[in-house]
């Protein structure tokens, strides 16, 4: 099938197992889960009855999958369930990180396999960045009919996102808006901030800060 595919990691995940207890990570983790299920359900208001779509996801270790259909209204709610993941995991203290990406995928929840070339796609998406939020690749930017509709989503702003150097990296000029979903989101971040000591990762929530200033200005204020 072809899918939109988007792969979140936790940054500082083997930093938080290597200096908490196990009880507590387990936890934590449960929590997390817990997040990821509830951004997962969509309300959506309808013109003769309410309902709630279910993006299908998964979680293995420090990764979360969501996926969606080539459809419009399959790739509306993606979209929701994107910000809303990335809101609440910062508001939680789980700094997230994603790439987003369309083409080619086998996802099957009950045999427990996930490939193809989108995930691939939504890994170095995911792995080019040097920021916490979420990322288009060109991938899912370049489909034919629903791109524009991407670029034009409440969830989605134009920004030219920070990344690294290497030779892999991929470049996007377009993230996952997720200062709306979020109610204390710039002050879990700053908080963090401070407390880091490593320059590369301190740099990492400098660049999420000036996002939030630039294109979440309401939301700054608030937070």
């Amino acid at each position: 099938m072809t899918a939109f595919v988007g792969l979140f990691d936790v940054l500082g995940f083997k930093a938080l197992i290597a200096s908490t207890p196990l009880t507590e990570v387990v936890e934590r983790y449960r929590d997390l889960v817990r997040l990821k299920r509830l951004a997962t359900r969509i309300p959506v208001i309808g013109p003769r009855r309410s309902r709630i779509d279910r993006v299908r996801t998964t979680v293995f270790s420090d990764t979360i999958l969501i996926w969606c259909g080539d459809s419009a209204t399959q790739l509306d709610s993606f979209l929701v369930a994107c910000a809303a993941l990335v809101a609440s995991a910062i508001d939680a203290g789980w700094p997230l990180r994603g790439g987003i990406a369309y083409g080619d995928a086998f996802l099957r929840v009950e045999e427990r396999i996930f490939v193809g070339r989108a995930i691939v796609d939504a890994y170095k998406m995911e792995q080019s960045q040097e920021w916490i939020g979420a990322a288009f690749h060109p991938t899912a930017l370049a489909h034919p009919t629903l791109g524009k509709t991407i670029k034009e989503h409440d969830c989605v702003t134009h920004y030219a996102v920070p990344t690294g150097r290497s030779k892999e990296r991929v470049a996007s000029d377009y993230a996952v808006h997720w200062g709306q979903f979020s109610t204390q989101g710039k002050r879990v971040l700053e908080r963090s901030a401070a407390s880091v000591t490593d320059s590369r990762v301190k740099r990492k929530y400098s660049r999420t800060l000036r996002y939030i200033n630039r294109k979440c200005r309401a939301f700054a204020v608030a937070g």
